[in-house]
């Protein structure tokens, strides 16, 4: 799921920061991965897609909906 997560934001353009790519190779949490995946099809930024909460689990920036 991380790798799919790159593929799209590498192939619209999407720059990441280190701080970004490491809560990227760090979560585990797939609803969150999913979230991430589907804010990257939109996103013009990193920041965008990162945006918001915190992962219960890896501490990964994003709204986690279970």
């Amino acid at each position: 799921m991380t790798e799919g997560l790159l593929i799209v934001l590498e192939a619209r353009g999407i720059a990441i920061a280190d701080g970004f790519r490491e809560q990227i190779d760090t979560c585990y949490e797939l609803p969150l991965l999913r979230q991430w995946i589907a804010r990257a099809a939109t996103a013009t930024t990193g920041e965008e897609v990162f945006a918001t909460g915190r992962c219960p689990t890896c501490g990964a920036a994003g709204q986690v909906a279970f």
